[in-house]
């Protein structure tokens, strides 16, 4: 960590309560013993220590995400805490209140858009929002949306979505799956084995309904009700969207390649439609 020194600071009591000041600096030297001297008077006492709450982070901390205003955020299933940082600190995540905010289930996954923090758990999906630590408000939305796969967990335009025991879920929004997808339907995909990724505007969800290892890929966007699902051949388990390229990669066969790379040569889909019924009798 190239740490050379050690501070020395001691609690003084003044007027306004009491803090730890700063004493002096000592260099660090490995494998002798240091014997310090505190005989500084209170007056001359420097600074005041501004991480006397400043902790590591839970040990199982996962989800870490960023916010807008310098902040990290990360969940730990242990404790069943969103945890935050310290502004601009990202190894400090104070063991406080303002820092760490207990649910009542049990967190699987959570991402941002913009100051909002989306927390997915395995009840209740819960919403934070705010511009620092102490100022995060929210609660538990009144919806039974667990999260039953933590892979698809993603950051959407629209919000933070996820696969629940119901459709693919998103705070706001509702089931936005549930115009193709009966429960029953939706089921037999294995919502479990479902890993999401968002580009372009849509989402890509790849599952796993047969549990052979082979998997394909539902295409829908979550703004457009109306719009048709599709459903792509590819057998990837796993999806990365590159923001910063405009590109969306897959695992195919042991390489990753890119999704819809060369656009000379689009793949082929068949179209069906519902079956359709004359409203008259006719010989055609």
């Amino acid at each position: 960590y190239n740490i050379t020194t050690i501070n020395i600071y001691r609690s003084n009591t003044g007027t306004e309560g009491s803090e730890f000041l700063f004493v002096s600096a000592l260099a660090i030297d490995t494998g002798t013993t240091t014997q310090v001297t505190d005989n500084i008077a209170d007056s001359a006492l420097g600074e005041a220590l501004e991480t006397t709450d400043f902790a590591e982070p839970p040990s199982d901390m996962i989800g870490l995400g960023n916010l807008p205003n310098g902040m990290l955020f990360g969940i730990s299933p242990a404790a069943k805490q969103l945890c935050l940082s310290f502004p601009y600190e990202p190894y400090a995540c104070p063991d406080t209140t303002d820092y760490r905010r207990t649910l009542n289930f049990t967190p699987v996954g959570a991402g941002a858009v913009g100051s909002t923090v989306y927390v997915g758990t395995d009840g209740k999906p819960y919403i934070f929002s705010g511009v620092e630590p102490g100022a995060m408000t929210g609660d538990a939305e009144n919806a039974q949306q667990a999260v039953v796969s933590a892979a698809s967990v993603v950051e959407t335009p629209q919000g933070v979505g996820w696969a629940s025991p119901y459709g693919f879920y998103i705070p706001g929004l509702g089931v936005v799956t549930e115009q193709y997808f009966t429960q029953d339907e939706w089921s037999a995909l294995r919502p479990e084995s479902m890993v999401a990724a968002a580009w372009a505007g849509r989402i890509y969800l790849a599952y796993d309904a047969d549990n052979t290892g082979v998997y394909e890929v539902l295409v829908f966007d979550p703004k457009e009700p109306g719009a048709r699902c599709t459903t792509l051949d590819q057998n990837t388990r796993a999806l990365h969207a590159d923001l910063a390229n405009a590109a969306l990669y897959m695992l195919l066969g042991g390489q990753i390649v890119q999704w819809d790379a060369d656009q000379l040569n689009p793949l082929e889909w068949n179209y069906r439609t519902h079956p359709r019924r004359d409203p008259f009798p006719n010989n055609k």
